[in-house]
């Protein structure tokens, strides 16, 4: 059985992979403007950890929806045009049992790559990213009632999940929401993602 230290210890790590560091060169990141966000699912494993049923359509839908609310039309005004692609694994939520045994934290698990829409050229390729949740909930009681209701547990995950892309790829820039900028796939329409409003008076580096 784990001790208190061993516990301490898997809890505090498991609270630094829910946060959202920056994983790609800031100077890239200050230099990039996503104009348009693709899901695709081909590789999604399904929503586990709690009774709810949701399809690959569903989820690629409501990530989109994730994305297009936090990363669409972000970064650098003027800056290089591009496409983030988010290849989604799987949703895991963590259950009650589970949270009632050893904490936990609900997540989304992808693969992230962006690339220049003008040129073609992978800007970064495959940063993989497992992020999203209610942060760590602790063991006991307390924890499990944390969770709350599987659809608000899993509204929540994919919401915070772009959030966490946002702050991971973009950092400071994550923040600014400029011009706009469209979902791709078929059937999607052009997405606004931002006014005059939301632009800054100016950009400094």
């Amino acid at each position: 059985m784990m001790d208190r230290r061993g516990f301490i210890c898997t809890g505090g790590a498991l609270l630094l992979a829910a946060c959202s560091p920056q994983v790609i060169d800031p100077e890239v990141a200050q230099s990039i403007w996503v104009q348009d966000i693709a899901v695709d699912v081909s590789n999604f494993r399904g929503v586990t950890g709690r009774n709810i049923t949701r399809s690959s359509s569903q989820v690629k839908a409501d990530i989109e929806a994730a994305l297009g609310r936090s990363v669409l039309g972000r970064g650098a005004p003027g800056g290089t045009p591009v496409r983030l692609s988010a290849d989604i694994e799987a949703v895991r939520l963590a259950s009650p049992g589970q949270a009632f045994l050893v904490g936990g934290v609900s997540v989304v698990s992808s693969k992230v790559s962006i690339m220049d829409i003008e040129t073609g050229t992978l800007v970064e390729s495959d940063v993989r990213l497992a992020s999203g949740g209610q942060g760590y909930a602790l063991g006991g009681a307390i924890g499990a009632a944390s969770r709350g209701a599987p659809e608000a547990d899993y509204a929540n995950v994919i919401a915070l999940y772009g959030q966490d892309v946002a702050r991971s790829l973009l950092g400071n820039n994550a923040t600014r929401r400029v011009g706009q900028g469209r979902v791709s796939g078929p059937g999607a329409t052009s997405t606004p993602a931002g006014t005059n409003a939301d632009r800054p008076a100016i950009w400094a580096l």
